[in-house]
């Protein structure tokens, strides 16, 4: 995928959501970007678009619930989205990021 290169000042305006002036009127630029994405940094590199977060219930192997998130948001923000208190198992096997003491109880 190539990079796509905007200014700071576009950046600003895709953040607070809107659309950037010069691509108002040009609506073949406007297609070219995705306006929901957003940049994460992981390790040092980085990255452009989306996450997926997932709950998989342990005993039929099957995805419970299913979330998707810009790459800028944390992982522990989607705790709510996906976790759910009627699993089947009393465990929880998550990445680390998700592990705070509110979702410890």
């Amino acid at each position: 995928m190539p990079k796509q290169c905007s200014t700071r000042e576009e950046n600003t305006t895709v953040k607070r959501g809107e659309v950037p002036q010069d691509r108002e009127d040009k609506p073949t630029k406007l297609r070219q970007k995705d306006l929901d994405a957003r940049w994460t940094k992981k390790h040092g590199k980085s990255y452009y678009g989306y996450k997926n977060h997932i709950n998989i219930d342990n005993k039929h192997k099957l995805i419970q619930h299913n979330a998707v998130s810009d790459a800028a948001v944390h992982d522990s923000q989607m705790n709510d989205a996906i976790i759910d208190e009627v699993n089947t198992s009393a465990k929880v096997w998550a990445d680390s990021t998700y592990r705070s003491r509110e979702t410890e109880q």
